[in-house]
């Protein structure tokens, strides 16, 4: 490794690879852990891959699918015993981003959306979900003629799933004055 940043050798780049993995709370492909760990010109692509088949090697990484890696008992341990030694700066920027990716991931594992066709009824059934981390707070259902139409109901969904929850229960609170009683 070249001496350009702040992280200067193979150890520093490891102990910065547990310490964002330790953050996440599911596993990132390598693409996106460089991205993560790519916070100085002192980290290079080549020694990225070469650290992190180490940590794999020596049980610190797991790899639960194909170029999928998350962080281990004993990374999680090792990491705790060594990350102040990395300079602050590395631990507040990479930090900062693995938070960012640590959000998203946790706002997705709380929304689902699928559908699949029902042969009796000629007709695509579609379920739409959000929960709390504990309960389902809404659950829609629909019937829909076009898979089309459900994908696209589904990109929606994930990406305004709050604003949909929140709308469905304003409109579900609100009085009509003009209905008749």
């Amino acid at each position: 490794m070249h001496n350009y940043g702040f992280i200067h050798d193979e150890l520093d780049l490891k102990i910065l690879i547990l310490y964002v993995l330790k953050r996440l709370p599911e596993a990132v492909d390598a693409s996106m852990l460089f991205d993560l760990v790519y916070v100085d010109n002192g980290i290079n692509y080549f020694s990225f891959v070469k650290c992190l088949n180490d940590l794999v090697s020596t049980d610190h990484i797991e790899s639960p699918q194909e170029g999928y890696y998350r962080i281990t008992k004993k990374g999680l341990q090792n990491a705790a015993s060594v990350e102040s030694s990395l300079p602050a700066t590395a631990r507040r920027d990479a930090g900062a981003n693995a938070d960012r990716i640590a959000a998203r991931m946790r706002r997705a594992s709380l929304i689902t959306a699928g559908h699949q066709w029902e042969a009796a009824k000629k007709a695509f059934e579609m379920k739409l979900t959000m929960s709390d981390g504990e309960n389902e707070i809404i659950s829609l259902q629909l019937e829909m003629p076009n898979e089309e139409q459900c994908k696209k109901m589904e990109r929606t969904f994930r990406l305004h799933a709050e604003t949909i929850y929140d709308q469905i229960l304003n409109l579900l609170s609100s009085e009509d004055t003009n209905q008749e009683k």
